[in-house]
């Protein structure tokens, strides 16, 4: 224990009612297990409802490897899977009272199968092949999952109900083609066409409504990428196929609203990439500014700013695209922010001064005017005629 905590820096304990080896020195850095005495009775209840070598996810994050042997238990971690954010190292803190200065390590999965499966072999004798290390929270234990039972019997349930997945695969490529070749019109005409039926294929939820939200999520994160491999702007895909998302959740208990979406989703992604296509041909510095332009649209961006990332000077980046623009940089970036900030109009109830300083114009005065501009009125007019 000592080797492996010289080693890897992650904490190891051991311990039993009488005795409790730790590292690092609790004097010296803070224990997880000494502050908290209920998460410790509950860490031992976890190691002897298996007793061998497992890993225990604590939360999204965190886990320890554990096991009981020779009358000890046995802890390694806290650790992560990944590194932890401030924030959440910071909610785990406040989970166990510890102080400031306490701090996780990221650690692989598969390195701690390896250290448990090490460790188990010099403690009891018993070798337990890495790959077979389990994992397990709380109150739900992988092992328990009886995929392939459930496999078989839904085997079994396909072939009495005639269904099989062929037809589907068929039309799953097709309209994934249609979206990366921006091809609105092949979509829509699927789309009012014969259209498998999902129920026809395969059943994957007890009612019909969850069956069309898990579909709808399938098809939106195919469309996604379809869409960033035709073209699309992959910021503005994925941001697009986040929003879907989160409308499927509003009406997921509406099996003819779901459908209604997902056919406008299809069919807004095709047009997306059969707009991006049409600009596909535009010089590439004036797509690599739009880009820059869309990514950093809620920041300070001087023109002058963007030519030295593109790797073109200034005077060239401007003239050419006023030349197939028909509009400057800077009026191509106001007229973006004030499409935003008429989303935010339309869908929000944010005061308008809040939209004004979010899309970065200098004043509330200074996104009235600029506003008007373009849509003739000002956004307090706009705000009352198109609010949803």
């Amino acid at each position: 224990m000592q080797i492996i905590h010289d080693i890897f820096e992650i904490p190891v304990d051991v311990w039993n009612e009488g005795k409790h080896f730790q590292l690092p020195n609790a004097s010296k850095s803070q224990s997880v297990l000494n502050r908290d005495t209920t998460f410790k009775k509950e860490l031992e209840k976890e190691i002897m409802s298996i007793k061998s070598p497992h890993i225990f996810i604590e939360d999204e994050l965190v886990y320890y490897g554990v096991f009981y042997g020779d009358g000890f238990y046995y802890s390694l971690g806290p650790v992560s899977r990944k590194t932890m954010k401030k924030q959440e190292l910071t909610e785990y803190k406040r989970k166990h009272e510890l102080d400031a200065d306490f701090t996780i390590h990221q650690f692989g999965l598969n390195l701690m199968s390896k250290l448990l499966s090490l460790l188990y072999l010099e403690i009891s004798g018993v070798m337990v092949p890495y790959s077979d290390i389990s994992l397990k929270s709380k109150n739900v234990s992988a092992d328990n999952w009886e995929i392939e039972g459930n496999y078989e019997t839904y085997q079994l349930f396909q072939s009495e109900s005639g269904r099989q997945h062929g037809q589907g695969i068929t039309f799953e490529n097709q309209f994934v083609q249609f979206v990366k070749n921006g091809d609105v019109e092949a979509m829509k005409e699927a789309m009012g066409g014969d259209v498998p039926d999902i129920s026809d294929i395969g059943e994957i939820a007890s009612t019909s409504a969850k069956q069309m939200e898990y579909l709808l999520v399938t098809v939106l994160t195919l469309i996604t990428r379809a869409a960033v491999e035709g073209g699309m702007n992959p910021e503005e895909a994925y941001a697009l196929g986040d929003v879907y998302l989160r409308e499927i959740e509003r009406c997921s208990n509406d099996v003819n609203a779901l459908t209604l979406l997902g056919i406008k989703a299809q069919i807004e992604f095709t047009e997306k990439v059969r707009n991006a296509k049409k600009r596909r041909n535009d010089n590439i510095y004036i797509k690599k500014c739009k880009d820059f332009i869309v990514k950093n649209l809620r920041k300070d961006i001087h023109v002058g700013d963007i030519a030295p990332e593109l790797g073109v000077s200034r005077a060239y980046l401007s003239h050419k695209f006023t030349e197939v623009e028909g509009i400057t940089i800077q009026q191509y970036i106001l007229k973006e922010r004030c499409e935003h900030a008429a989303n935010l109009l339309k869908y929000s109830d944010y005061p308008i001064s809040v939209i004004a300083e979010y899309m970065r114009f200098s004043s509330q005065s200074h996104f009235g005017s600029n506003f008007k501009k373009i849509y003739g009125m000002t956004p307090k007019e706009y705000r009352i005629m198109f609010s949803r």
